[in-house]
């Protein structure tokens, strides 16, 4: 680690000076370490190294600052490439943002990040927070041949970065291509061989099991009660859950193929990180000389993929929510929460869509028989259609009550009217300027263009829910009452209107007690 330079000393005595007149009783500047290594990195200085030498030169210096042992952040085989999968790094910057650190201490530039334009938006970020940062090999001075340099180092770094990881994507597809594994852990029912994979006696029937009950159609919990009846449990000695179950049967490695970078039917990478960190899009490998032996024959392995295509697995999938309006308020008598299933006709041109207890369905002791899901959101819906008129007629709801709360409502649509414009507005100049600016700058436009886009579409769904409002209000005339389909115009708008006067609907064999709140 090097000696503070003269003006960064001088930067921060006058900073502390700054914090001293706000807390009297402040002695030193508040520091915290990050430390990172990567993965690639082999060479590289340990995560310990660095949090000692970081100690070491905060101990140097405690005159000007001191170390909270709860501010040394460590990201442990995280590539310096990426921000948003550094767990500690964003927990380090959240706490410069909260005023709970004045000086942040890295043992080479290089950890903080690789590429230059990740440290344009850091760098700006902190000093905005009024935060140091202090490199242990270099410091990069406040003016305009400090930026240069500054920018010169980390355009190094990031091609550094970028080089590597082209030279380990030609490297593991090369060895992919020559039968060999690219890395990674065996899968369940397979171990390593060298370079290769071959069956693992002690869990393969698992494996064979598997696939065979989902050709038969069972259902994940009917194959997890008979592969835990047979004694088999993941390798962390677990039941199998589900999610395991399912990636289970997509491992091609099963049937005796090795694919590496696979994609899906559209041609796009199934593993989004692995194509993230090799910095690009890689050409899917596949051979049937990495995995010595298939636990399962491919034909077996194709009919199950043709079974999880068509969605034929017996185990029933939540309906989407928009499908069914009372997901979440009906609950059987027997204290479970009754979900929304559909199944076709006979002929299968008519779909009939119900709620029904999981303990019913599953045979466990449930008497309560599926509920007709029209039927019952009919009913519910005349209900609350009565209640709403009982509220109107109590004089809960007045014409000048509606006409202020139109004016509100008028405004509001007003203020993200103008907004929306605004932040239109700055996205076409951003625009403009990216063609003349820089790569970093460039970046960091497009990034809040982005970001500004994402915006836009919150604030226009905001608009069209306060418009429809606007629209209900106005198609009362003088006569304060509301017919059904202006009530339930849409499906949202009829979900939070029901919620709002409906607390729970209880079905039992005989009877649907609606119950309102209170």
């Amino acid at each position: 680690m090097r000696q503070l330079d003269r003006q960064e000393r001088m930067l921060m005595v006058a900073m502390l000076e700054l914090k001293r007149l706000n807390n009297p009783t402040k002695e030193r500047l508040t520091a915290a370490i990050y430390a990172r290594k990567s993965s690639e990195d082999i060479h590289q200085t340990s995560i310990e190294t660095q949090i000692k030498d970081c100690e070491r030169f905060i101990t140097e210096n405690n005159d000007l600052f001191a170390l909270d042992k709860r501010h040394i952040y460590k990201d442990e085989a995280k590539s310096g490439m990426f921000q948003d999968n550094r767990t500690e790094f964003q927990l380090l910057m959240s706490e410069a943002r909260n005023g709970n650190i004045d000086v942040i201490v890295l043992y080479h530039h290089e950890r903080l990040t690789r590429k230059i334009g990740d440290f344009d938006q850091i760098k700006s970020e902190l000093e905005k927070c009024k935060v140091f940062l202090v490199f242990g090999d270099v410091y990069y001075e406040n003016t305009a041949m400090g930026e240069f340099y500054a920018n010169l180092s980390f355009a190094m770094s990031q091609l550094e970065a970028r080089t590597a990881a082209s030279k380990t994507a030609r490297t593991l597809h090369l060895r992919a291509e020559n039968g060999k594994s690219a890395g990674g852990r065996a899968p369940y029912g397979l171990k390593c061989v060298g370079k290769q994979f071959d069956i693992e006696k002690s869990e393969a029937p698992a494996v064979k099991m598997l696939f065979e009950m989902v050709a038969k159609k069972q259902s994940y919990e009917k194959i997890i009660e008979e592969l835990t009846a047979n004694g088999f449990r993941t390798r962390a000695g677990k039941k199998f859950s589900y999610s395991t179950l399912s990636d289970m049967l997509r491992n091609w490695k099963y049937a005796g193929i090795y694919v590496y970078c696979r994609k899906d039917k559209e041609g796009n990478p199934i593993n989004r990180k692995k194509r993230r960190v090799l910095l690009g899009e890689q050409e899917e490998v596949r051979n049937d000389i990495t995995v010595v032996n298939a636990i399962v024959s491919k034909k077996l392995f194709l009919e199950v993929q043709q079974i999880l295509d068509n969605r034929e697995l017996g185990a029933t999938k939540q309906n989407a929510r928009g499908e069914y309006i009372l997901s979440g308020l009906v609950r059987c008598e027997c204290g479970h929460g009754m979900f929304g299933e559909k199944n076709k006709g006979e002929r299968g041109k008519k779909i009939y869509r119900y709620y029904e207890c999981p303990a019913h369905r599953k045979k466990r002791g449930c008497d309560v028989c599926k509920v007709d899901a029209d039927y019952l959101e009919t009913a519910v819906k005349k209900v609350v259609y009565r209640e709403v008129q009982t509220f109107l007629k109590a004089g809960n709801l007045s014409k000048e009550i509606l006409s202020e709360k139109r004016k509100e409502y008028q405004s509001k649509i007003g203020t993200l009217s103008r907004k929306m414009k605004d932040i239109e507005r700055e996205n076409g100049k951003m625009a403009k300027k990216i063609l003349d600016v820089q790569e970093s700058v460039a970046k960091t436009l497009e990034r809040t263009i982005e970001s500004n886009a994402e915006l836009l579409k919150s604030l226009q769904a905001k608009t069209e829910s306060l418009q429809k409002t606007v629209a209900i209000i106005d198609s009362l005339g003088d006569g304060l009452s509301f017919g059904e389909k202006q009530l339930f115009a849409d499906m949202e708008t009829t979900r939070k209107l029901i919620r709002a006067f409906v607390k729970a609907i209880v079905i039992s064999k005989d009877t649907v007690q609606i119950q309102f709140h209170n």
